[in-house]
């Protein structure tokens, strides 16, 4: 189950993810941003996948993915070199609010950014979707999202790892 939600935000991302550009006014702190790039090279989870090798942190709050939840997952993607040590050209970010609706539906707003390695936004996009219990996806539509709510927005969710991992 675990396994399928981790492979079903690298699909969307990469099908749907890449719609929107957004270029941010000034970098993401470069003391944080080296820390929390540290850790999740230290302490991340390896999904091999088509695309790349994906080694990320996530946090679900709460738990228990059948009740509304967030769900957040930070990547760095690349892969291992001969000596061992995981290589990344990129992070690719998603930040995803589950909620019932009234059918008892989840619908999903989802947030999805391609980062640079220095911090720096590359993609950005905003996704919602309804999908029945059993996940099959009744909707799917790319929202607006513009330059601006893309920069706050990307501050936020880099904000929320800072205090998740210690750094805030």
């Amino acid at each position: 189950m675990q396994r399928s939600l981790r492979i079903g935000f690298l699909v969307f991302f990469f099908l749907f993810g890449l719609s929107g550009y957004a270029q941010p006014e000034q970098s993401v702190s470069s003391i944080n941003w080296s820390k929390m790039l540290d850790i999740v090279q230290k302490t991340g989870k390896l999904l091999e996948s088509p695309y790349g090798d994906y080694l990320y942190v996530e946090h679900v709050e709460p738990a228990d993915a059948k009740m509304p939840h967030v769900a957040n997952y930070f990547s760095l993607v690349g892969g291992y070199d001969v000596n061992g040590v995981f290589q990344y050209t990129h992070i690719e970010t998603v930040s995803e609010n589950w909620q019932i609706d009234a059918d008892g539906n989840w619908k999903i707003d989802q947030y999805l950014y391609r980062i640079a390695t220095d911090g720096q936004i590359k993609t950005s996009s905003r996704v919602e979707m309804i999908q029945t219990k059993d996940r099959v996806v009744l909707k799917h539509q790319i929202m607006d999202f513009d330059e601006t709510n893309a920069k706050s927005n990307w501050q936020r969710i880099l904000n929320n790892w800072y205090v998740q991992i210690g750094l805030d």
